[in-house]
This record gives C-alpha cells, structure tokens and sequence, in this order.
C-alpha cells in the first residue's frame, strides 16, 4: 500500500507502503547519493529499495541463511553482506551480479562487514577469535588479527589506518583500535558491558557505543577520553544499534522499539522516535542527513524525518501483496484509515502524510471503516463478525461489540444521524445462513438499541443519509429498503431487476447511487426511490463507490479492474484508470479537497488530485511531484522509466 499525495500549497509529502522483509529487518545501508535503501534480515535474500519512493527494486538471494551484516563500499558501486552461515559476498547490487563470496577463515557467525576507506579491503566480524582482512581484487587473505571471543562489530578509522573492533563478551567488553598495518591493538576503551554496536563520526573524533541498560557511551578521539553517557528511559533495554548523521551533530540509538536522537554536543534528547511494534536491529542516516531509516522485527523499513522526528515512509510489516480491504477519513479531513485483508487497521495523518499507527485487532479482513461523525472514534467491521471501536489518535481499542450467534454479520457498517448510531449488517461475506437483519448500537454500547427486520436475505451495503436519520439497505432479496433509524420505520421499498452490490447517498441525502452486478449504475430518487437515471459505469459488477464532500464527483470501481471519476451533475465520464489490479476495490474521498484515494494493487493506494489527463515530463520526478498527481498512467510510466 503506497501513498502518492499532491499539494498545491507546498512541496508535497510523499508516503509508500511497498512489501519488504517477511521477517525482521536486520541490517540497512544507504547509497552514497541517497537514491537506494539496501536491507537484510531473517530471510536469505538482499532487497534493494528506491529510497525515494520505497519500490522493491531487486532482490539479491544467495545466502543459505539469514543475513545480519550489510556495508557499502565507499564509491557506492558495491554492496558486502555478512551470514550465520559463516560467508561474506560481495555484490554489484545496481546489476544484481554476485562478484565474490569468502569461506575462509570468517567463522561460522559473521555478525557485521566493512570496507576500508579506499574499498580495496574488507573485514569481517565474526565469532571465530580472529579478524581476517580480505583483498577485494585477489580474494585473498592478507592478513590475520587474533581476537579474544566474539566480535560484535567492526569499523575502520575515517583514514583508515585503524580498524576499531567491538568485542560482544559480557564479563569484559573491550573497544580495540587495531593498528592496521601491524595488527598491533593500540588504544582498548573498556565498555564495561553488552556491547553490541558502535560508530564513528566522518572525522574520526568522535565514537558511541550501544550497551546493556540503555546506555550510550559517547567517547572522544584519539585519546578514548569518555564525554558523556546517554541513558534511554528503557534502562532494562539493550542498545541494538547506533548512527551519527554524517555531519556528526546528531547520535541515534535503537533501545528495544524505540530510536532515540541526541545532539551530540549538548547531549539534549531531540526526538524519540515511536509506534514501532517490535525492537529495532539496524539504524542508517542517509546521506544528506534529512532522513533516517530503522529496521526492526516487525518486518518494518521505517524512513524518518530528523528535523521534526515524523515518520515519512513506511516500507513492508506485513507479508508481500497483502490486499487493502478497506478505506475511510474522518469527517474533518485529519486521519485516513485502511483496513487490510489480515486484520491490521492503519492510521495515517491525512494532511501531513504522515504516519500515526497501526494496530492488528480482527481476526480476518476488516470489510468497513467508518469515523463518528464527532471525529471521536474509529468502528471497523471485519469477517470475524465483530465491530472494535478505537481512539484514531492513539489506536487504543477501547469497545468490542459482539456477535450473537452464528449469522450476525459486521461486515458492512455506517455511522450517522441525529444520534451518532452505527448500522452494522452482514456485508460482502455474508452466506445463506447470515442474519439479515441491520442492527443500531450505541458507539460505546454493547447492545443494540434497535434491530430492523425486513429483508428476507443477507445485507451487503448500508449507508446513512449526510445529517440525516435516513438509513439505506441493500440486500440480496434484490430490494432497497430507506428507514428511520429514529423510530425503525422502513419508508420506502424499491425492487430492482439485477442483483446490487453496493450503495452510497449524495451529499444533500436527495439521491442514492447503487451499483449493480451488471456494471452499471442506477440513481435513485429517495422520495419515491425511483431511478431516475443509468448508465454503464463498468464492463463488470460495479464494487465501491464515493462521493467528493462537494457534490461534484462521483467515484467508482469496478469488477474489469478499473477506476471511473465521473461528473455527477451530467453523468460524464472524467477519467478512468485502467491499470488498478486490487482485489477489493476501496474508494474515499478527502473530506473539503478534491482529492481520491483508492487500492491501485494489493499493496498499493494512490491518492489523485486532479482527474483530467495531462502530459508531464518523464524525465523529471521532482517536477512530477512538484505539479501535482494528475494522471496515474503518466506516474506509473515515470517510475518504470526511473527503474
């Protein structure tokens, strides 16, 4: 699921949800220019990553294991990883070519990997007592270093006379400079304890180490002299991993799923940086310092802004090509929710695209979203036959309404009226044994208030009237049903020839839109429910639809794979996007912009401003950005080019 949003006001603000790691994320590195994101972890394979959009660009297999080390080499042209399986591979990662693998003497567990500051050698850290420094060009070992017990990391001095050595043991952790001609040890800072990863400042001056209890050592070189220790309020947590922007002013440290950022001199905490499921293994600053990437155990690539410590890009934390079932915002435009097909319901800040969390609370895929009006909760229906009640800003689970017995359904649910009541009714998954009945309830109540009955078969769409109490059903008995959800009275009754899928008020409650099996679209007078017009939307069942808050667009989804944004005034078609391969379709429309957001692909959202074709130039993304998202072909045809 990606985000592409357009801003006529400033620069705007770019987020993309693409598939990652299957499992935890264990190592990252950046390119010299800042373009790819490089990252590792329990699966065998290496992915490369555009850093700026957050698209898989190549996966690298090769390792029979998991791999837990990754270094760039200082010309940017060539990527080293590091196994438990004991070997170390060198990659053109821009060719996807694999250009050499050392056995020899690395050992069976290999934590970390480095480059030497002219890229002609590379050491590895591993867990055989020793430090082997490879010749890139021969592939030979040039020279070997003993080592006392486990290296947890390695690094070179900035003019790479020296290689800096972590040692992991718990009884004396020792920090080594290696003189690397001699292979004599000469300054050892005493760590004292659990040293797990260290790192230097582009001058050399500077060095931090990541400890047990949450500590940060920051030391100043060459004299080893200890500044300052920096303490993350998780004492009970291991620092996993640290970075020093490349100007050397901010120190970053990873404790359990918290990434903490200092200023170097001072001390002073700047950001802590939150919402991250599970710990963190890997940190990497990109090169101009703006951005820094996290990789954590929740399968998450996480891309932060360092000037105000918001999240900007969220890449993986879920299997590959996990569908988007459902979409919605709330009412002041503020939050964006989607559901997906495994139960997880994501919140993102609307406005500033950035995001907020994501919580896993339904047992299958979550069907509906709908906010209260109020803007006070978030109700998601899923096919667990439950509705959850959440706190958009913190996603707190704060209600759980229950099924009652077997053919009760949440599947498809509306929140409106004069008394803020949620309809909940079977939906999309329903079967012959559903309930198909609507139900009322309170948003904090775990009983219906009222039950309407009158449909003879299971319920697949409901939906409120805009400031109304007049509630509207969609059954597959073939009728349409308006209610009072006042008093349960049904009004009005419309029979129709062709089974429906799906329907949706306009704004102003005068019409109803309902979409048909047979791809067309029928528009309803609510008076008298008479259809008062219809055309053909789609080649094939017509799936979603949405409204524009302004009563001038009219989005819908189809069956054949496609998009349609229409005039809803004249009924004209206004563009059509014919690429969208989503198995499920979800629409919404940005509350007081003209703005659609819909599932491209399973993994995918877009988010359109403008619904006229228009012609950019291909060879100029930051130009693209910069217009504004005008044609989703156009984009998509950018970034092929750009691969």
């Amino acid at each position: 699921m990606g985000w592409l949003l357009s801003s006529d006001r400033a620069a705007p603000v770019e987020i993309v949800l693409q598939s990652s790691q299957e499992q935890e994320v264990l190592g990252l590195v950046y390119s010299p220019d800042g373009r790819t994101l490089v990252s590792s972890g329990e699966s065998e394979a290496i992915r490369v990553w555009d850093a700026e959009t957050g698209e898989l660009v190549r996966l690298l297999p090769g390792h029979p294991e998991r791999v837990r080390g990754l270094a760039m080499s200082p010309d940017g042209k060539l990527i080293a990883s590091s196994g438990t399986d004991g070997s170390v591979k060198v990659w053109d990662y821009r060719a996807g070519r694999l250009l050499h693998t050392f056995t020899n003497h690395v050992g069976k567990w290999t934590r970390d990997v480095a480059f030497s500051p002219d890229g002609r050698f590379l050491v590895p850290a591993a867990y055989n007592g020793k430090l082997s420094v490879w010749d890139l060009a021969s592939g030979k070992v040039v020279r070997t270093i003993p080592m006392p017990g486990r290296t947890a990391d390695v690094l070179f001095t900035p003019d790479g006379r020296s290689i800096v050595a972590a040692s992991r043991e718990d009884d004396a952790p020792l920090i080594r400079f290696i003189d690397f001609e001699t292979g004599r040890v000469g300054l050892a800072l005493n760590h004292s304890n659990m040293l797990a990863d260290i790192a230097i400042t582009r001058d050399g001056r500077w060095l931090a180490s990541g400890k047990g209890g949450g500590e940060v050592r920051l030391w100043e070189l060459p004299a080893g002299r200890l500044v300052r220790l920096l303490q993350a309020t998780e004492k009970k947590g291991i620092v996993e991993a640290v970075a020093f922007s490349p100007d050397g002013r901010i120190l970053a440290a990873a404790v359990n799923n918290i990434v903490y950022l200092w200023e170097r001199a001072s001390g002073r905490l700047l950001h802590r940086l939150t919402g991250i499921n599970e710990s963190v293994n890997s940190l990497a600053f990109s090169p101009d310092g703006e951005e820094l990437a996290s990789g954590s155990a929740d399968a998450a690539i996480r891309q932060w802004r360092v000037r105000d410590g918001k999240l900007k890009r969220l890449i993986g934390q879920r299997p590959p090509g996990m569908p988007v079932t459902s979409l919605a915002f709330s009412p002041d435009g503020r939050y964006e929710a989607q559901g997906t097909a495994n139960g997880r319901l994501r919140v993102w800040n609307a406005q500033e695209g950035t995001f907020v969390h994501e919580r896993l609370g339904h047992e299958g895929a979550i069907s509906s979203l709908a906010f209260t009006t109020d803007n006070t909760w978030l109700c998601s229906g899923g096919a667990d036959r439950k509705m959850r009640v959440w706190q958009p800003g913190n996603g707190s689970l704060s209600a759980v309404y229950p099924n009652f017995d077997r053919g009760d359904g949440m599947g498809t649910l509306a929140v409106g009226g004069s008394k803020s009541w949620v309809a909940t009714a079977t939906g999309p998954w329903g079967g012959a044994e559903s309930d198909s009945s609507i139900k009322l309830w309170l948003v904090m109540f775990d009983r219906p208030v009222r039950v309407l009955q009158g449909h003879r078969a299971e319920v697949r769409s409901v939906a409120y009237g805009p400031r109304s109490d007049l509630l509207a059903s969609l059954s597959d008995d073939g009728t349409i049903k308006l209610w009072n959800s006042v008093n349960g009275d049904c009004l009005r009754t419309h029979t129709n020839d062709a089974p429906m899928k799906v329907l949706e008020f306009s704004p102003g409650s005068k019409w109803l839109a309902a979409g048909m099996s047979d791809g067309t679209l029928r528009v309803l007078n609510t008076n008298t429910l008479a259809v008062s017009r219809k055309w053909r939307a789609h080649q094939r069942f017509v799936q979603s639809l949405a409204f524009s808050a302004d009563r001038r667009w009219l989005a819908t989804a189809g069956g054949d794979q496609t998009v349609a944004v229409w005039d809803w005034n004249s009924g004209t078609e206004v563009h059509r996007f014919t690429n969208v391969t989503s198995q499920y379709l979800p629409l919404a429309f940005l509350p007081g912009q003209p703005v659609l957001a819909f599932a491209q692909r399973d993994d995918m959202v877009v988010r359109t401003r403008r619904y006229r074709r228009s012609v950019l130039p291909k060879s100029s993304v930051s130009r693209w950005r910069m217009a504004g998202l005008q044609s989703l072909e156009t984009v998509l045809s950018i970034l092929a080019a750009r691969r």
